[in-house]
């Protein structure tokens, strides 16, 4: 290849130069060198300080006088319901009810995350050690493609809107020509005096993106098979559960003859069972084999929601009362009245109700996995069918599971059949599909009408490999603005002669920075300036308007959420969680791309009618300066939001002086929940959003690094000081999230070879032998792209994470059938009983405790140390009501206080 001397004469005049010297490559290596410091620097900062932390000794937190060693509820229950305002109780429910261990604040610059698992349980760890992990990949891999964003930044092909973040993009990589001298795509880098072809170092460039991408890769790989199952294996060996003592039974008889007895029936069952399998071990235990609480299940018909409702009713005419609103008062009475009688007519005798399933709690985690054993077969239906007399109840088989963490379960949906889930689930899914293409559809409108409003337009450089597509038939008298003729009027023309449109054009081919350089630019193109300023306005409303059809989405996604009747509050977040991320991300990430994007075959006036059928240097200045400008606001909003939340809560907790009722005073003094779910959702979006574009943008590994370090310490700040007492989340949330990552990274790949094929915006070589000759023989221009010097890696990429997805789905669709059979396989010839521990497995720390002992441990800790409904945390307030008489004069059901949390380690440190 070739260049004119006419270009290089051009270039060495605009850099004030006698030439440009193409052998000597000093200045780039400064910047090479430069670029590469300041990645170092980036990773030393961030990482020495967390490893120096992470080595230090961890500090134990000793049980005092001023601590509730007891973990006792707070006795003011009286007072309470009386409607008596007494503010100590509340401040008192606050610390009890709050992220605290023994009764005292966290430190969020001092908490480990070791100590978060103590306050939200495992899933909460999860999740701020992915936000820390995550932070440490968008680092590395901002240190990585450091040396291209050095090189946007010092040339000048973008067109020159005053945007300070299209210089960062690939769309400004290389130095601009006029077309009339030099193909643009001819272009070189310049650094100084010193040239390059754009070819030449085009690969090294694509290369640091792909080692970036392998690292994020390996990251994700890592956390989710490696991490997160040490992380969940962790939990469970070093602290007690009311899971490690509890199993579930279902496929219950419903009925039986002797139903009042059902739970003296069952638990003589279990202990028949666990008597007969203790007889079998070889190692005699002396812990006895008592049953130490059935909870049944039973089906109460909708029942559980229509009370909860109840005592909300109640609880909003004691207040009502408390402010002698009698108009209110009879508007709510009547509203019980209707509930009362909906209620009375419904049931017989709780005692008498049919039975779903049961929570059984034994003495020793022992019983517990010798009874996993022995029923290990019942996990098939058809072999459930020749489960032996003695294990069957009442002549029934049943099936044994391990028992979920009590706070983990939605008992207003238990009673919902495996059926009614399944057609909930796949109603749902179709509205979900609906709502989410309504949503589209609505941005896509008000994008695209926004665009129509820009009386901006797109600048063309005569280059068609570098231009955007031709308006359409029906768009065929608008404006075109060509640079190089834009460029040859004289001032006096463009500003006396030439309409608003060619003024605008030759606003734009002057460029931002001359017009600050000349006032009487500046002062002539004023109509061009406030168009690109009404043109910013338009864009900010459409993504306003898109922030507000995202809020509306997750309103609606979470009400689907609920009617789903998920069994679990870990199941219920997860679904929420997958629908909110999935309509952020298309609605933040992708609806703008598809605006803009041109395809000739689908070329409507608002669908597929962009100006860019390609990924080409205006593309960066209309697309991907909305993106970054997008993300780098993000750095800022969602944290910031959650800290106001935080503040705000405080606020109205100060003004509470003219509060007259009990409950109130309980409301203000209960903090927010810490929204997991919500949190996940925001982070996945990032995370896609930035992998998919980040090889063109690779100034957003930047934003979402401190995207990750801002919601790290925001989060952190919030649940320990300003959010109410997170469940004991598992681990789901957090699998399904890595999973999700792993999406970003094909979709990296795809818009890689986009970018990186992109003849004029990154000039590469091919491949050529074996490679070039498989494009060659594929269809169509594009396939070149495959096979280029800057994208074959990612190609080889895509190729490998396609395969892995197919081996993925086909292990999933197997799964059900050679999978079970593979594991009835496992069952059968390779199960043995469970007997003690070898001696050098690590030790389970609830296998060294009894029942009694280890209650007492999880009422410190984590409570309740029980299934039954009346201790359910969300259950407190309507549970009683289930067994008294319905009377609009009835108890309020107004909140107990919770208990003190403590520490694992400090509580079990405090037993005799």
């Amino acid at each position: 290849m070739s260049l004119t001397s006419t270009a290089v004469s051009y270039w060495a005049a605009e850099a004030d130069c006698a030439d440009i010297e193409f052998l000597e490559k000093s200045d780039f290596s400064k910047v090479w060198v430069y670029s590469i410091m300041a990645g170092l620097t980036i990773c030393i900062v961030v990482t020495v300080p967390y490893t120096w932390c992470q080595s230090k000794r961890k500090v134990g937190i000793h049980p005092d006088a001023s601590g509730d060693k007891d973990g006792a509820a707070v006795a003011a229950l009286k007072s309470i319901q009386d409607g008596s305002i007494n503010f100590e109780e509340a401040k008192s429910h606050l610390i009890c009810s709050s992220a605290t261990i023994f009764g005292k604040w966290q430190n969020p610059c001092c908490t480990r995350r070791s100590k978060i698992n103590t306050v939200g349980g495992t899933g909460t760890e999860l999740y701020f050690k992915m936000l820390t992990h995550l932070g440490f990949m968008f680092a590395y891999m901002s240190a990585l493609t450091a040396p291209l964003c050095a090189f946007n930044l010092l040339s000048n092909f973008a067109p020159d809107t005053g945007q300070f973040l299209v210089k960062t993009s690939l769309g400004n990589l290389g130095q601009a020509v006029p077309s009339t001298i030099l193909d643009p795509v001819l272009r070189i880098l310049r650094v100084g005096c010193q040239g390059a072809l754009m070819e030449d170092l085009t690969p090294y460039f694509a290369w640091c993106d792909f080692l970036a991408t392998i690292f994020f890769l390996g990251y994700i790989l890592h956390f989710r098979f490696s991490q997160i199952p040490r992380s969940t294996e962790q939990d469970d060996r070093e602290t007690i559960s009311v899971s490690d003592f509890a199993i579930v039974v279902d496929c219950l008889p419903p009925k039986i003859d002797d139903q009042r007895g059902y739970e003296t029936l069952l638990a003589q069952l279990i202990e028949s069972r666990v008597e007969a399998l203790r007889a079998r071990q070889k190692t005699p235990t002396t812990v006895a084999s008592e049953i130490q609480e059935v909870t049944l299940v039973r089906d109460y018909g909708g029942r559980l929601r229509q009370l909860k409702w109840r005592a909300e009713l109640l609880l909003q005419i004691e207040i009502a009362k408390a402010y002698n609103n009698d108009r209110k008062v009879d508007k709510l009475t009547a509203k019980l009245e209707k509930l009362d009688t909906k209620l009375a007519a419904a049931l017989p005798a709780e005692q008498d109700l049919p039975v779903v399933r049961a929570f059984v709690i034994l003495n020793s985690t022992r019983d517990v996995d010798n009874l996993l054993f022995d029923y290990r077969f019942a996990e098939y239906s058809l072999l459930r069918c020749c489960q032996s007399g003695a294990k069957c109840f009442q002549g029934k088989p049943i099936r044994v599971r391990r028992g979920p963490p009590p706070t983990d379960i939605l008992w207003d949906n238990q009673d919902t059949t495996f059926k009614s889930r399944l057609l909930r689930k796949a109603t749902m899914a179709l509205v979900f599909i609906i709502c989410l293409s309504i949503s589209i559809a609505s941005i896509f409108v008000v994008t695209a009408w926004a665009r129509s409003q820009s009386d901006v337009s797109v600048s063309r450089i005569g280059a068609p490999l570098c231009d955007p597509v031709r308006p359409p038939a029906h768009d065929s008298d608008k404006y075109q603005c060509f640079e190089e003729v834009a460029r040859n009027w004289t001032r006096s023309y463009a500003v006396n002669n030439a309409s608003k449109d060619e003024l605008n054009c030759w606003c734009t081919a002057q460029g931002y920075q001359k017009m600050m350089d000349d006032r009487s630019v500046w002062n002539d193109c004023q109509p061009w300036l406030e168009s690109l300023g009404r043109s910013i306005g338009t864009q900010t409303g459409a993504s306003v308007i898109v922030v507000l059809i995202n809020v509306v989405c997750q309103a609606i996604f979470a009400a689907m959420s609920q009617f789903e009747r998920h069994l679990s509050q870990s199941c219920l977040n997860s679904s929420l969680m997958m629908k909110v991320f999935l309509a952020q991300s298309i609605n933040t990430g992708f609806v703008l791309f598809l605006v803009n994007l041109n395809i000739e075959k689908l070329n409507f006036r608002f669908i597929f009618g962009g100006p860019f059928d390609d990924l080409t240097r205006g593309w960066y200045s209309v697309v991907g300066v909305v993106i970054l400008t997008n993300m780098l606001i993000n750095i800022f909003v969602p944290p910031g939001t959650n800290i106001a939340k935080s503040l705000l809560t405080v606020v109205k907790r100060c003004c509470c002086s003219r509060v007259k009722h009990q409950a109130e005073l309980l409301k203000l003094y209960t903090n927010p929940e810490f929204d997991i779910k919500q949190k996940f959702a925001q982070m996945l979006t990032v995370v896609f959003v930035t992998v998919t574009y980040s090889s063109g943008l690779p100034l957003l590994n930047v934003f979402a690094f401190f995207y990750m370090l801002c919601m790290y310490w925001a989060d952190k700040f919030v649940l320990l000081w300003g959010s109410k007492r997170p469940p004991r989340y598992d681990s789901l949330m957090a699998k399904e999230a890595s999973e999700a990552c792993l999406y970003a990274v094909a979709l990296h790949c795809v818009f890689a070879i986009a970018m990186y094929g992109q003849p004029c915006a990154f000039p590469s070589k091919a491949m050529g032998g074996q490679f070039e000759s498989l494009a060659g023989n594929a269809a169509g221009s594009n396939a070149r792209r495959l096979t280029l010097q800057t994208t074959w890696m990612f190609t080889a990429l895509l190729a490998v994470l396609g395969a892995l997805w197919v081996l993925w789905w086909v292990v999933w669709i197997l799964g059900g059938s050679l999978g079970s059979v593979l594991k009835l396989f496992t069952d059968c010839c390779c199960a043995s009983v469970p007997d003690a521990d070898g001696k050098d497995a690590p030790v389970d720390v609830a296998s060294t405790k009894e029942w009694k002992d280890a209650a007492v441990i999880i009422e410190r800790t984590f409570p309740p140390a029980s299934f039954s409904l009346e201790r359910h945390p969300d259950m407190a307030t309507t549970a009683h009501l289930i067994r008294q008489p319905f009377s609009p004069k009835g108890d309020a059901g107004l909140p107990v206080p919770e208990a003190n949390a403590q520490g694992f380690a400090q509580a079990l440190d405090s037993q005799p």
